[in-house]
């Protein structure tokens, strides 16, 4: 005999003597409410539930930050305009199929117009290197001359410099020496430079006194410069025969003269404005020229406001004192390793930091 089933949410029928040696297995109900289901149809057996293994869910994987390539076309895009960008949507009468092959195209263009950008970029760093090298070419190196010792040194603190030094050969066989500054810094005051200085060698070539070929240079240069742009210059002409130079300053820094001998030290700072800023007799009324006798052991230090005015972390400025102390120690060890323990001081002062003005040295030691 069977069993009455039994009623409840959960149902079990026994099995068969012959089949179920233990506990009672859980039935499925029947669906006719009977006991037996359909007609001479045994009881279905329910399966036994098996308890499924279900993972833990997983944390949230952060997005990967995005490469520089990323960031680049992020950066080229943010300036475009939205009209250009291209939309799902096909235009008015347009087909999916071109739509396709519309948004194709456009996305080609703007690979082509990342691409394009980055090798403006690439010309225009081939540019700027080429510029540099140009200037440096127009630095003419320092003439020997028995006797007397030249050395220079030149700094940019960009690509090009506003800054320049000059040698002119005078036919009489005087040597004239210059220094410039041009306000500023960066491709303009390089352009800038280039003009103040081929225009003050041209003058200085015709042999006039360094007041004259200063105010010539700065007559010449005024209504170019617009009253915006200055070039503070220093003009002085070595007579190695009677050992005498005679000095002309528009602006720019005093020249420090040393002795080795004695130890004294003094400043050469004539009068005189920047050139760029007042034309004609104005001009000429505030140039003054000094004249200097050599004496045996004379280092005469000629630099730009960049040496000086140099700022560390701290943004102190490297100063005339620090200046003064470097070249009583080094000056008796020749012009260019003078110089070349100036710049390395100052570098050191700077401290890693950047330059934000380019640094010219001229130096002429007298035996």
């Amino acid at each position: 005999t069977v069993a009455p089933p039994i009623v409840g949410p959960r149902m079990a029928t026994p099995l068969p003597g012959s089949i179920a040696q233990g506990p009672p297995s859980p039935a499925i109900p029947p669906a006719n409410g009977t006991g037996t289901g359909r007609a001479g149809a045994p009881p279905r057996v329910a399966r036994p539930v098996t308890a499924r293994h279900v993972a833990p869910p997983t944390a949230p994987v952060a997005p990967a930050p995005p490469s520089a390539g990323d960031r680049e076309a992020d950066d080229f895009f943010a300036g475009m305009p939205l009209d250009g960008m291209v939309t799902d949507a096909p235009a008015p009468g347009q087909t999916d199929e071109g739509a396709a092959s519309s948004d194709e195209g456009q996305s080609l263009s703007w690979m082509d117009e990342v691409e394009d950008h980055r090798h403006q970029d690439r010309h225009q760093d081939t540019e700027r290197v080429r510029a540099r090298d140009v200037q440096k070419g127009l630095m003419q190196e320092a003439p020997a001359l028995p006797g007397f010792t030249f050395a220079t040194r030149f700094e940019a603190c960009h690509d090009v410099s506003g800054d320049f030094y000059e040698f002119i050969k005078l036919s009489d066989g005087r040597i004239g020496f210059a220094q410039g500054d041009v306000s500023g810094h960066g491709l303009t005051a390089g352009l800038i430079m280039s003009m103040a200085k081929k225009t003050l060698a041209i003058y200085a070539g015709l042999g006039g006194n360094p007041t004259e070929v200063l105010s010539r240079t700065n007559d010449a240069l005024v209504d170019d410069l617009g009253g915006k742009t200055f070039v503070s210059m220093c003009y002085a002409i070595l007579d190695p025969e009677h050992r005498t130079i005679t000095w002309a300053r528009a602006g720019h820094s005093p020249t420090i003269r040393y002795n080795v001998k004695s130890g004294a030290l003094e400043e050469i700072k004539p009068k005189g404005m920047v050139v760029g800023m007042k034309k004609g007799p104005m001009f000429r009324a505030c140039l003054e020229e000094q004249v200097t006798r050599i004496e045996s052991g004379d280092v005469f230090l000629v630099y730009t406001d960049g040496i000086t005015e140099c700022m560390n972390r701290q943004q102190a400025e490297y100063g005339l004192d620090q200046l003064f102390e470097v070249v009583r120690k080094h000056a008796a060890t020749g012009a260019d390793h003078l110089l070349e323990r100036i710049m390395q001081s100052v570098r050191q002062f700077r401290g890693g930091t950047v330059a934000s003005d380019d640094a010219t040295l001229l130096a002429l030691v007298a035996e």
